[in-house]
């Protein structure tokens, strides 16, 4: 089954100028309504406010200070030494804990 690319443009055409005819035939329900590929209707007419949809914010955000910043940046860098530490003085590490 092969798709021809210029097919598409022909069915979107062929579908306005139906649109088209029935309204200048004097069929109004296009105006009212918008029918969609899936064949779900919209009516036009009872869409909310866009203000309404638009202001709605339903994601979580996490806002951190600039102090909590510095304190997590400080930690993670003393963090970061003592591990540099503990890998570069392992042996004499372990042959103190041995020593206890």
């Amino acid at each position: 089954m092969s798709i021809q690319p210029g097919n598409k443009d022909e069915d979107q055409a062929n579908e306005l100028s139906q649109i088209f005819d029935e309204i200048e035939s004097g069929n109004e329900k296009h105006e009212e309504t918008i029918v969609l590929k899936e064949d779900n209707e919209i009516d036009v007419l009872n869409l909310p406010p866009r203000k309404e949809i638009h202001t709605k914010n339903n994601r979580f955000r996490l806002k951190f200070s600039r102090p909590f910043i510095r304190f997590a940046f400080v930690i993670f860098i003393v963090a970061l030494s003592i591990c540099i530490a503990l890998y570069i003085w392992q042996d004499e590490f372990t042959s103190l804990l041995h020593r206890l």
